[in-house]
């Protein structure tokens, strides 16, 4: 059986191309854990704002700052490449914003019906 030099570069082109091929997709996926972690913090952030707004500062400040310790963990983990604890600890961050955010406003509707007696 003769090889020739087409053959050889054939072989080398599938090789490298399989050889590649899973690297790149992996690269990809990585790209998209990153963006979804990424995504989830922004997401944190906007329920951290908005629970602020509500002056959940006054009426739910363990619950805020839990939140926003959370937030902090979740961009150091996101820095380090770590998106899926990123991603879980932004979870974590935005669900402890809403708690929040719902205890500032239940506080505030408390105060007003107590002022109004």
């Amino acid at each position: 059986m003769k090889v020739t030099q087409r053959a050889i570069l054939a072989y080398g082109f599938i090789s490298l191309a399989l050889a590649l091929g899973p690297g790149c997709a992996s690269m990809n996926a990585k790209k998209e854990m990153k963006a979804a972690a990424a995504g989830t913090i922004a997401m944190a952030e906007s329920q951290i704002r908005s629970a602020r707004e509500a002056k959940a500062d006054l009426y739910a400040s363990t619950q805020l700052s839990e939140a926003e310790s959370q937030l902090v963990y979740a961009r150091q983990k996101l820095q380090n490449k770590d998106y899926s604890a990123a991603s879980k600890l932004a979870q974590t961050a935005g669900q402890s914003a809403q708690e929040a955010k719902l205890k500032a406003e239940q506080s505030q509707k408390k105060s007003k019906t107590t002022k109004k007696k």
